[in-house]
């Protein structure tokens, strides 16, 4: 890793020497460890030590590479791209309706809450119901924006905070979802790093990557890829390596495709990527004496992080000389032997390639 870009250099030693020198000078004779100027001129290091601290934080926090919170938001706001914030949870509610009821309207921002009592879902739009009409459905999103919304299961949003006389009773259709929260310092980084390719249209491969990841915070990486003349497909991948769901897709396409981004003769789609699954599977050879227990700690928390590494990447490769380099651990690792994936997984822009689980074992052991 590149050693973190300073103005001030931070050797307190160096700070110390140059002080003693300078009072030895003035004092005219040598000090030694103990003396007293020695002690206070060490107290003045210390000081100047941590000014010169806060001024190398005070730089780097002017470099979009090494700025957070905030201060970040300053720098890229200078070249137009702000933090993404947070979104609510959506969800379809249905709402069944008392038997004999004459045409009625169902108006927007009834509330529903979840079992739990930790969410509550808010109808987005009025509904107008007919006469004798049994149910309907409606598009409700999160009151509190942010992923806390996530993950209802179907008929665990159906607490009605706002009675109706005509609704006997409302639940989710489907698990709640979509809900995000604002966008990283990680991921404001990744996007303002693509914005330069945007600054005319969305020719640029750069460009089309720039605008789609502007349309959720949820997402981690998209691919461009020109699939046919004249026509340029969006290979969205989300948080933790999901698809994107389709009003994420949506909203990709709405910026995207949109006439003053696009040029002309660009045709805009939106696609999930295609997915390789894999697993991990190696076995151990130890040296003789080695903790198994150790080897195998260690080995899973290479390979662990190997997994998270990709997790939110298209176009990743699977290399299995990688994997077994991970594995072998000096001094306690004899050999290992990659049992699956079998073979390299080559994956283009458009491939996900997701791993679904780790097996290590020890088969044996080697004095070596």
């Amino acid at each position: 890793m590149a050693e973190l870009p300073s103005i001030f250099s931070e050797d307190v030693v160096e700070i110390q020497q140059r002080l003693q020198a300078n009072l030895e000078k003035g004092l005219g004779r040598s000090l030694a460890p103990g003396d007293v100027e020695v002690l206070i001129s060490n107290a003045f290091a210390y000081e100047i030590l941590l000014l010169r601290i806060s001024g190398n934080q005070a730089f780097r926090s002017s470099l979009i590479d090494f700025s957070t919170g905030s201060i970040l938001e300053y720098l890229t706001a200078l070249i137009g791209v702000s933090r993404l914030p947070a979104v609510g949870a959506v969800c379809t509610l249905r709402f069944n309706l008392v038997a004999g009821h004459n045409a009625v309207q169902l108006p927007a921002g009834v509330r529903v809450q979840s079992v739990d009592g930790q969410a509550i879902f808010i109808t987005a739009a009025a509904v107008d119901i007919a006469a004798e009409v049994n149910s309907i459905q409606v598009a409700a999103v999160c009151k509190t924006p942010g992923e806390k919304g996530n993950g209802y299961d179907i008929g665990n949003v159906s607490i009605i905070l706002d009675p109706q006389p005509f609704v006997s009773d409302a639940s989710n259709l489907e698990k709640t979802s979509n809900g995000s929260d604002a966008e990283t310092d990680i991921q404001l980084r990744a996007r303002v790093k693509l914005a330069a390719a945007s600054f005319s249209v969305a020719g640029p491969k750069g460009a089309y990557e720039f605008f789609a990841k502007s349309a959720d915070p949820t997402i981690v990486d998209v691919k461009s890829v020109t699939t046919n003349p004249g026509e340029v497909t969006l290979y969205p991948l989300c948080k933790d390596g999901t698809l994107a769901a389709q009003p994420i897709k949506d909203a990709i396409l709405a910026i995207c495709g949109d006439e003053k981004i696009r040029p002309q003769n660009d045709t805009v789609l939106v696609a999930d990527p295609s997915v390789i699954e894999y697993q991990i599977t190696v076995q151990l050879t130890t040296y003789t004496g080695a903790i198994n227990a150790e080897v195998l700690a260690q080995v899973n928390a290479a390979l662990n992080d190997y997994k998270q590494t990709r997790l939110n990447s298209l176009g990743v490769d699977i290399v299995i000389s990688q994997i077994n380099a991970l594995c072998v651990i000096t001094g306690k690792v004899y050999k290992a032997v990659v049992i699956s994936p079998a073979a390299d997984i080559v994956a283009d822009e458009s491939t996900y390639t997701r791993c679904t689980g780790i097996t290590v074992t020890i088969t044996g052991s080697n004095n070596g």
